[in-house]
């Protein structure tokens, strides 16, 4: 297969410590969205983009508030 992106620097683990659900939500919701526009918004195309089955698509559109797009 084609070799994945670099991933963005992850952030600076600093002493108070990171909040790593809202970590993994920014960087999954912003793939969500590549992945819908590059599909032109079908939902089955862009869950194949991710390796995604629909319906955990649809579980994290809903999750992250992006159905209505």
């Amino acid at each position: 297969g084609v070799a994945p992106h670099p991933a963005a620097a992850p952030p600076e683990f600093g002493a108070g410590g990171i909040d790593l659900e809202a970590v993994i939500a920014e960087i999954e919701s912003g793939l969500i969205k590549q992945a819908l526009e590059k599909a032109r918004y079908s939902q089955k195309k862009a869950a194949e983009l991710l390796k995604l089955t629909p319906r955990s698509l649809r579980y994290r559109l809903q999750k992250y508030g992006l159905e209505a797009e």
